[in-house]
């Protein structure tokens, strides 16, 4: 749906009867259902489709963690906690004297995605922003480091790992995380 990349090539017979079928029947449904404004948007503008909405959102077991319970994880995983002084991690610091865990001044902004490393989600697209920002942002003291953790079950992660290499020194870690192993 929405003309999105396959590794046959929108012009392949197979994706053509694909369409067809998905708008024949799509249309002759008596309820639809969408997880984001844009696809509403394009479901009613090319298939006269007009779904409903349901946003994706967390269990409500799932909250913000104290400061407290993120020391304690980032110091559980090496790339958080290698190099730095007993006691820290890249985001989370504990005063000797008092035992306060407090957040770093000089912590890095932490970006969180997830993929299923298949040919048909563009990671270049992150990878370009990623970029690009570097490009705004390497002469700006004021302008975090960059950390991206990359999780997901897949293939194909090798591709990226080394686009990774290229950046800027902005980007502090890029972590590729399957659920496979460690990439």
């Amino acid at each position: 749906m929405g003309g999105g990349a396959t590794p046959r090539g929108e012009q392949h017979p197979l994706v053509k009867i694909s369409k067809v079928y998905e708008r024949l029947f799509g249309q002759r449904m008596d309820h639809h259902i969408c997880v984001t404004n844009a696809m509403k948007g394009w479901l009613a503008s090319n298939w006269g489709i007009d779904p409903v909405v349901l946003y994706d959102k967390p269990p409500t077991f799932f909250h913000k963690c104290d400061v407290e319970e993120k020391h304690r994880l980032f110091q559980r995983l090496p790339a958080f906690s290698e190099g730095c002084k007993k006691g820290e991690t890249l985001f989370t610091r504990r005063d000797n004297k008092s035992g306060e865990i407090s957040l770093r001044d000089d912590r890095p902004a932490l970006i969180i995605s997830s993929t299923s490393w298949t040919v048909d989600e563009d990671f270049h697209i992150l990878l370009e922003a990623i970029q690009n920002l570097n490009e705004r942002t390497c002469d700006d003291a004021s302008f975090p480091a960059l950390m991206f953790v990359i999780t997901g079950k897949g293939k194909q992660p090798s591709p990226l790992a080394i686009n990774f290499t290229v950046l800027h020194q902005r980007v502090l870690h890029a972590l590729l995380y399957s659920m496979n192993g460690l990439h």
